[in-house]
């Protein structure tokens, strides 16, 4: 199996950029406006009417049924929101650092 390299790919986050002079390269920017980005996004999508269903759902489900929103289909789309910002976290993360390891490991006491 060949060894994939963080030398092969260009990062859009990485550990090695940080101490560089050029804005655009330099990682806690990057970041930041990622963040920002994600802010407004976010923002807007919750000022919507789907985004306020989903807020009221998870305040009031039972006012939401008797209001006639599927709060079936609002508490899947928030777990998918809530769960793509965990990948994206560690999508950005697992650049940041240069590996991912995903191999579990028990450490007996013995």
């Amino acid at each position: 199996m060949p060894e994939i390299n963080v030398d092969q790919f260009d990062l859009l986050v990485s550990l090695r950029y940080i101490k560089e002079i050029p804005l655009l390269q330099n990682t806690l920017f990057i970041v930041a406006l990622i963040i920002i980005i994600l802010i407004g996004v976010l923002y807007w999508f919750f000022g919507t009417e789907l985004g306020a269903a989903i807020r009221t759902t998870g305040c009031n489900a039972a006012m939401d049924r008797a209001q006639g929103i599927n709060t079936g289909l609002n508490r899947v789309i928030g777990l998918m929101l809530s769960n793509a910002l965990v990948a994206l976290s560690g999508a950005l993360l697992a650049q940041y650092q240069g590996f991912a390891d995903s191999s579990r490991r028990t450490h007996s006491s013995t």
